[in-house]
């Protein structure tokens, strides 16, 4: 018999527990403040692959995403401006590239605007990948 793990979070109080170790976790690994506020989050874990599902927002001060932008320009371009197919095919040759792993990456919505010098970006996407690959990554960013 397969074994099959199902997590979804819909509820405001815990999209904000899951939200708020987010944001630590990107403080603590880039040293930037990052709002994020996560709708919902799906994640199957079925047939030695993982599924996700994650809709939500995140806001920066506009004068940290543009410090991020000198440093990546390319990359920030590409999430902001892209069309949404290219935006797809761009992660998931950098991810393959970087972690030497096949991950799916589909972005099915974005959105970015700017206003009071905040940056808030939003983003509904698809990712799939095998789960010893997802294990891999979070080993190598020291998230496990």
């Amino acid at each position: 018999m397969q074994e099959r793990d199902v997590i979804k979070i819909k509820s405001e109080f815990v999209t904000d527990i899951v939200s708020k170790q987010i944001e630590r976790i990107l403080k603590n690994k880039t040293g930037y403040e990052v709002d994020i506020q996560i709708g919902t989050l799906k994640i199957v874990n079925e047939d030695e692959k993982t599924y996700f599902n994650l809709e939500g927002k995140a806001e920066i001060n506009s004068k940290d995403l543009k410090k991020i932008c000198k440093n990546n320009s390319f990359l920030i371009n590409i999430v902001l401006n892209s069309p949404t197919a290219l935006l797809n095919m761009f992660l998931n040759g950098m991810l393959k590239n970087k972690y030497g792993c096949k991950v799916d990456f589909h972005i099915k919505d974005k959105k970015f605007s700017e206003k009071h010098g905040k940056s808030r970006i939003y983003l509904d996407t698809d990712i799939k990948i095998k789960t010893k690959e997802l294990q891999k990554i979070l080993k190598n960013t020291n998230l496990i």
